[in-house]
């Protein structure tokens, strides 16, 4: 807090820091830090800060002084220290007021976290949730999406902080135990997911020297485009994700390979959790043998009541042993026109993934995710 008169108990500082600091021919040197709290109710008095200044007077070894304060200087008290550090080459003195804490705070968010979590607005966790997102590739906590989900109402979004919220339900467990997207615009919805595509590979890049798994921001991806082709036609979305790229500042910067890159790997991760979805209760395809991990991102059973409703609590891991074929005599559950000749679609993996082939894969599974849809909805209206 700071307290109230002189400094002398303390020396002139609440605390006292040192930093190795680089030199410009390469050398490392120590400077010695003192840091002055004045927490007021109103703009600290002159003398507060003349007093804590005329305090390091003979103190050769230190080098910067900071006096901060939860409220602001004054002008004159500004321009007097501007004119005592004329005649002063040693300390330094830094007068940091609230905006100066706001900025610096919010570069450093576990500061805050670890100091002030509980004294934060629900605006300033979202703050910090979507700052550790997109600089430190760190998903947030059950807890705190939790928290924000009640406050959700006062909130102001943008699209990254609604990705950083989307991403870490992924990491936690169950994509909609909260479901956010429920009452999202769908051209919202597009544009949000055209955000994430484009920043795919600066937060996977991130992640990648932070020791972070990626596999939750290509999983969120994934569940915005299975969103997305509900609601959109197949051609809509292939315009829209060739034409993103050209908005982005520095456009050169991506160039066609690596968008290729970008809008396969979600697409295969897709094509994976609809694959394994669809199959479950499929009367063409019968399983056994190949390895497949289940977890309730991918869960068969209830993979399509993310298009109505929300799922239920999340399931431990399994792993079970099992391989698929295919029995062209039956017809396909999620109304595909198949035979002898034509197969599944979703059987050709590596047919399907070509990229080049990205707007007909698009309408394969837009009349699949269609189908299901439709089917969920009759499942329901029967059991009411």
């Amino acid at each position: 807090m700071g307290g109230e008169g002189g400094g002398a108990p303390d020396q002139g500082r609440d605390l006292e820091a040192y930093f190795h600091m680089h030199e410009p021919d390469g050398e490392i040197s120590r400077k010695k830090w003192w840091v002055e709290a004045k927490g007021r109710k109103s703009t600290v008095e002159p003398a507060a800060v003349k007093e804590a200044i005329l305090n390091t007077t003979g103190k050769e070894d230190l080098d910067v002084l900071v006096i901060a304060t939860n409220t602001n200087f004054s002008n004159p008290t500004r321009d007097w220290v501007k004119e005592w550090q004329k005649n002063h080459f040693k300390p330094i003195i830094r007068l940091w007021d609230k905006h100066n804490l706001e900025r610096l705070l919010s570069q450093h968010p576990e500061a805050v976290i670890r100091l002030f979590v509980d004294a934060l607005t629900p605006q300033g966790r979202l703050e910090v949730l979507r700052s550790r997102f997109w600089n430190y590739s760190s998903y947030s906590d059950g807890p705190t999406l939790e928290y924000l989900w009640q406050h959700r109402i006062n909130l102001e979004w943008d699209y990254s902080e609604f990705l950083a919220i989307l991403v870490s339900e992924v990491a936690n467990g169950n994509i909609m135990i909260r479901p956010w997207t429920n009452h999202i615009d769908k051209n919202i919805l597009l544009k949000i997911f055209g955000h994430g595509l484009v920043n795919l590979f600066f937060f996977c890049g991130r992640a990648n020297k932070a020791g972070t798994s990626e596999n939750p921001y290509i999983q969120g991806l994934a569940f915005l485009l299975l969103l997305i082709l509900d609601k959109f036609s197949a051609d809509i979305i292939y315009r829209f994700i060739t034409k993103i790229w050209e908005n982005i500042e520095n456009v050169t910067c991506y160039p066609k390979e690596f968008r290729k890159v970008a809008i396969t790997a979600v697409l295969n991760q897709l094509i994976n959790e609809i694959y394994e979805a669809c199959t479950n209760d499929c009367r063409r395809i019968g399983r056994s043998g190949k390895k497949y991990e289940h977890s309730l991102f991918n869960e068969r059973g209830n993979y399509w009541d993310r298009l109505i409703i929300k799922l239920p609590e999340s399931k431990e891991n399994k792993e079970v042993e099992e391989f698929f074929y295919e029995l062209h005599h039956l017809e396909c559950k999620a109304g595909l026109k198949l035979n002898d000749n034509k197969g599944c679609p979703l059987m050709r993996l590596d047919e399907i993934r070509d990229v080049e082939k990205i707007q007909s894969i698009l309408s394969i599974l837009k009349k699949i995710i269609k189908n299901r849809k439709k089917q969920l909805k009759d499942k329901i209206k029967n059991l009411l």
